[in-house]
C-alpha cells in the first residue's frame, strides 16, 4: 500500500519536477513522443542523454508526459496535460526559429 501511495504521489508532482531543468527534456521528450511528433522527441531525447538524466524522477515524468501526449494527440486532455504541451510548442517554436534562421530567413 505504501508503495502505491508513493507511485501516486511521484506521478502526481511530476509536473512539479519537469519545471526543474533538470528534468525538463524527460517531459518534454515523453510529450513528443505521445502526440507522435518524433523529429522534435528524437531532439529533445539527445538533450536529455546529453545532460545525463536517466533515473527514476525522469522516467516517471517521462511517462506522465507521455500519457499526457497522447490525450493532447486523442482530444481527451485535462487541464494539467497542457502544462506540459505549452512546454513543448515552446520547445518547437525554438527549434524551428533556430533552423530559419540559420536558413536566413
Amino acid at each position: 500500500m505504501r508503495i502505491l501511495i508513493f507511485i501516486l504521489i511521484l506521478l502526481n508532482v511530476s509536473y512539479v519536477f519537469a519545471q526543474d531543468d533538470t528534468y525538463k527534456y524527460c517531459s518534454i521528450t515523453g510529450y513528443l513522443y505521445g502526440e507522435n511528433s518524433d523529429y522534435y522527441a528524437s531532439l529533445a531525447a539527445n538533450l536529455m542523454i546529453r545532460n545525463q538524466v536517466d533515473n527514476a524522477v525522469c522516467s516517471a515524468v517521462y511517462k506522465e508526459a507521455l500519457t499526457a501526449g497522447k490525450a493532447v494527440a486523442s482530444g481527451n486532455a485535462s487541464q494539467a496535460d497542457f502544462i506540459i504541451a505549452k512546454q513543448a510548442t515552446e520547445f518547437k517554436q525554438r527549434i524551428e526559429n533556430f533552423i530559419l534562421k540559420g536558413a536566413g530567413f
